[in-house]
Order: structure tokens, then C-alpha cells, then sequence
């Protein structure tokens, strides 16, 4: 990891969280990020969750190395720990990263909110955000996004995954010049933090 993505990956790991219209939940690393979402909610940091995912994960579907949950079953985590119908809204349309953000950039857009909590986690929450932060700049949102990740430790094996957090950051961290269309510039990414981070 270059200096610029490690300085990076340390900014959207340590933002602030704020006052938000929604937290979105992102599908990854089965229950684990669902603590840091819940803590949010209770403490009243947005009125709303989104959870934003699939419920096929079957054949085709499977990525290697990971064993996900169904949506449904997300929810449900949810409601058993005492929300209401009413704070949970579902995106059970997205495949990917790049889904994750049409589809909730879509319905911020719908729905006129101005900002969002995104909740991935340490091996992810980096390429989630510059996806994010591409769509924004694609349909020039004027909300904002604040990266809210789950952090784990580098030796951790997240949920339904059969490699270390390291090891799935430096895929992730691959991933950013695989899929370089769909992900903003470290540079803008930098740019859209700064005045609200210290370096």
C-alpha cells in the first residue's frame, strides 16, 4: 500500500460520525458490521437504516473465499434486537459495490437526503467510499458521505470469509486498479475529506 491509499485508508477508518439521514449497511462479513450500525442507530445518529445487498447467494452467486448471508436474515438480526419495521429499509438489489452505490445514490436522490453514515468495515470501507464517492460525482450529488467503518484487526477473519482482514485489504486494494471506472481518484477522495480530517 502506497502512501497516498494508506493515508487514505487511515482517514475513512477514523472520520467523525454526524447527525445523518440514513446508515447504510453494506452486505459483507455476515453479522459483523451490524454492531456498528446498531450503536449508531440507538444513538440516534440517523432515524434510518438501509441495508443494501442481495438475498441470492447461491450457485453463480458465491464469491470464493466468502460465505454470505441473505438480506432477509441481516433484517431479521436486526428486528430481533428490538427495531421496528418502520427503521429498516432494504436495498435487496445490489450484486456488487458498484450496485451498492447506484442504488442507494438513486434513493438519496428520491428521497432528498443530504447526508449518509456508510458502515463497510476495514477491509472494505476504502474502495467502498471511492465507489461511492464516483457515483456522487457522476450524478453530482451534493450530500455527503461519512465513512463510519466496523473496525477489526488485522489478523481477524471476518464472518463467511476464509482469509485475514490484511489479507482481504490487499485484494481490496487491487481491486481499486481492476475497477478503476467505477472507483473515484485517491486524489478527489482526499480532496472531498480533508476539511473535514486532519492529515
Amino acid at each position: 500500500m502506497d502512501a497516498l491509499t494508506g493515508l487514505l485508508q487511515k482517514k475513512v477508518m477514523s472520520q467523525t460520525a454526524e447527525q445523518s439521514d440514513v446508515i447504510v449497511w453494506l452486505h459483507g462479513d455476515r453479522f459483523d458490521r451490524c454492531p456498528k450500525v446498531l450503536e449508531l442507530y440507538k444513538t440516534h445518529y440517523a432515524p434510518l437504516i438501509l441495508l443494501s445487498g442481495n438475498n441470492i447467494l447461491v450457485g453463480k452467486d458465491k464469491k470464493p473465499g466468502q460465505e454470505e448471508l441473505p438480506l432477509s436474515q441481516i433484517k431479521t438480526w436486526f428486528l430481533d434486537k428490538g427495531l421496528s419495521e418502520e427503521a429498516i429499509a432494504l436495498d435487496d438489489r445490489s450484486m456488487h459495490t458498484r450496485d451498492q452505490a447506484v442504488h442507494v445514490l438513486d434513493k438519496a436522490l428520491t428521497l432528498n437526503w443530504k447526508s449518509m453514515l456508510l458502515v463497510g468495515s476495514t477491509d472494505h470501507q476504502l474502495r467502498a467510499f471511492l465507489t461511492f464517492l464516483k457515483r456522487v460525482q457522476e450524478i453530482n450529488w451534493q450530500g455527503r458521505i461519512i465513512n463510519q467503518g466496523a473496525h477489526f484487526e488485522m489478523d481477524y477473519v471476518p464472518g463467511g470469509r476464509s482469509q485475514t482482514v490484511r489479507e482481504i485489504l490487499d485484494d481490496e486494494i487491487k481491486k481499486l486498479d481492476l475497477y478503476k471506472e467505477h472507483v473515484a481518484s485517491l486524489q478527489s477522495a482526499i480532496r472531498y475529506l480533508g476539511y473535514r480530517l486532519s492529515s
